[in-house]
């Protein structure tokens, strides 16, 4: 069955443009064209739905090298493919570095088909990519907002390097340090020395376990060397393809005078 093939002939010699469309034909494609041969006819048959802009190099009245920047002006996303007798390698090269898809001579068109193929490949790649890219933009836009509105200090941890690479401002606030300071920082320095050890193995066995929901408490240093003593939730997860792991630590500080306090009333 014939591929549709929306087809803008930039061609001065209709003879010419039978060759062409018979050679699509002949590659499987069904060409639905139109032919301009002025910058007026070409700028009022050029729009987005096109598959593909076909351009001989040298006409009376137009060129290929002007319907090219007409159509990179455009901002359109279409491949242009310059079929031509008369351009010489130095030009074809230039052409290309200015955006053109390819270029054939019009005595040698065999691999017309083949060069239209990989032109409309290669656009279906590059609108996948932005696809994919504005839809990564977007989950990060939202990750940023729900991290950063975190009411609990929050640092997003890689679990092979053990490094922390993300942290919020309550988490700045917490260490008295800035976001600069933390990012990059080896996980055990969030963690009184003596106890680090102990912390880091719990965080990473919890992490291998895929468990969610668990809770340990600590002891963090302070960029003025004060002992905060800290609750911290772990969330294992896997963003942009990497194994992470969310820590949320709450300050537990109040909690534990009180609970001080209270044990030293029972004391007495």
């Amino acid at each position: 069955m014939s591929r549709l093939l929306r087809v803008l002939l930039v061609e001065d010699n209709p003879a010419d443009a039978e060759l062409i469309l018979r050679e699509l034909r002949h590659a499987g494609f069904d060409p639905q064209w139109e032919r301009v041969d002025t910058e007026q006819e070409y700028l009022a048959q050029l729009h987005p739905e096109l598959d593909v802009v076909l351009s001989d190099y040298s006409m009376p009245q137009f060129s290929g090298q002007r319907a090219l920047r007409l159509l990179q002006d455009s901002g359109m996303d279409l491949p242009f493919i310059i079929i031509s007798g008369t351009i010489g390698e130095d030009l074809a090269v230039e052409a290309m570095r200015q955006g053109a898809s390819d270029y054939l001579l019009k005595d040698r068109m065999a691999r017309l088909g083949l060069s239209v193929t990989i032109a409309l490949e290669k656009r279906r790649l590059r609108k996948e990519s932005e696809v994919y890219f504005e839809s990564m933009r977007q989950s990060e836009h939202k990750y940023r907002q729900l991290f950063e509105n975190l009411a609990e200090a929050a640092f997003l941890i890689d679990c092979t390097s053990r490094r922390i690479l993300d942290a919020n401002l309550s988490a700045a606030d917490l260490l008295g340090k800035s976001r600069t300071e933390i990012v990059g920082m080896d996980e055990a320095k969030l963690f009184a020395p003596e106890l680090a050890a102990a912390v880091v193995g719990k965080l990473t066995g919890i992490t291998e376990k895929t468990s969610r929901g668990q809770w340990l408490d600590a002891v963090v240093v302070t960029k003025d060397e004060t002992m905060v003593p800290v609750q911290i939730s772990v969330t294992p997860l896997v963003l942009y393809g990497r194994e992470l792991v969310l820590a949320m630590m709450t300050d537990i500080a109040a909690r534990k005078r009180q609970e001080d306090g209270i044990r030293e009333s029972g004391e007495k």
